[in-house]
């Protein structure tokens, strides 16, 4: 597992492949190409983490860093947006024969509604082709994506309601606790919140089973067979559940393991600490009802066991993967080995 932390204009650079002891020649530019050429050689390093200071530029940087007659590529994951909190870029990771992912190439994202002009900016610097956007026509309505010009947009709702309503929003907050505490105060309350305490991981079989949202992801893996769809950005509203499970399902066909997956599914839980408490408090306006709060708690929060469901439910009605992405998501293996060619350095 690598990771780059950037703190100021200095960075640290982990990778358990780098011995305590091993030099390491990094190199920083705006290209996410796997070559040092066009790039300007910041030193050589060594320790673990490797601590550097690079340049300050225009636009996102990449880091080529050599050592052991290597060359791997690195970048910082989160895209800073001041209109989002969850947006990344899910490139870098292990693939097919050891074959990294593309940096540059695959972002994820909350809802692009309160995108500012500077934001706007950062996009059209990213060089972003396309937005898929999993959200419902309703959704959208409330909240239409603030875009670049000229970029491809897409909509691909999954019809995943519970996801919606775990990412709401306070247009409709007010109507939809005043339902659940209704709910709550009735004789059966009690037991309809228990049954629900793990909805999210049934909502999480859903997008992996039902035809309907077969169909949106579908059509959303065919988009990566034409190159000059990407870069592509999709996302859902808090870029948790709907863009998770697509996350999952374009790494997955890149040959990235399950584990790599997973550790890409939960950073979500990290960038989305400090909204979730905000909307907390903004639940805690409308109700003190502590099983609703509970519940709405539990809906908003990252957890391993959502992932595991939709991999249980893969293998449930697949066998495996593998299986899932030919017989499910109708990709045959030349599909996937053009993804592959296309997306994974040499």
């Amino acid at each position: 597992m690598t990771e780059l932390i950037k703190q100021n204009q200095f960075y640290e650079l982990f990778d358990e492949e780098i011995q305590e002891e091993t030099e390491v020649t990094i190199y920083q530019g705006t290209e996410p190409t796997l070559t040092i050429e066009g790039k300007k050689k910041l030193g050589n390093f060594s320790g673990t983490p490797i601590r550097f200071e690079a340049q300050s530029l225009e636009k996102k940087s990449y880091f080529v860093y050599a050592f052991a007659n290597r060359l791997k590529i690195i970048a910082v994951r989160k895209i800073s947006l001041k209109g989002t909190f969850n947006t990344r870029d899910f490139g870098g990771y292990t693939g097919m024969n050891g074959r990294q992912v593309k940096w540059g190439t695959f972002f994820r994202s909350d809802a692009l509604n309160n995108l500012t002009e500077e934001d706007v900016t950062i996009l059209e610097k990213l060089g972003i082709k396309t937005v898929v956007d999993f959200r419902s026509e309703k959704e959208i309505s409330q909240a239409p994506d603030i875009l670049p010009a000229g970029i491809k947009y897409v909509n691909l709702s999954p019809n995943a309601p519970i996801a919606a309503l775990a990412s709401g929003n306070m247009h409709d907050d007010q109507s939809k606790i005043a339902k659940l505490v209704e709910i709550a105060e009735k004789n059966e309350g009690e037991t309809y919140f228990a049954q629900r305490l793990d909805e999210m991981s049934e909502e999480m079989r859903k997008l992996v089973r039902e035809s309907f949202s077969n169909k949106k992801y579908q059509a959303y893996l065919r988009l990566l067979l034409n190159p000059d769809n990407l870069p592509i950005l999709h996302h859902c509203r808090g870029g948790k559940d709907r863009a998770g499970f697509a996350a999952i399902l374009v790494l997955a066909v890149l040959g990235v393991s399950k584990e790599e997956i997973k550790l890409d599914y939960m950073q979500t839980k990290n960038n989305m600490e400090e909204r979730n408490k905000k909307r907390m408090k903004e639940y805690e306006q409308f109700t003190n009802n502590e099983t609703v709060l509970t519940y709405l708690s539990g809906l908003m929060q990252t957890k391993e066991r959502y992932f595991e469901a939709a991999y249980d439910e893969i293998e449930k009605i697949a066998g495996s993967m593998d299986n899932y992405l030919k017989q499910v998501m109708d990709l045959s293996s030349e599909d996937i080995n053009t993804i592959r060619e296309y997306y994974l350095y040499e």
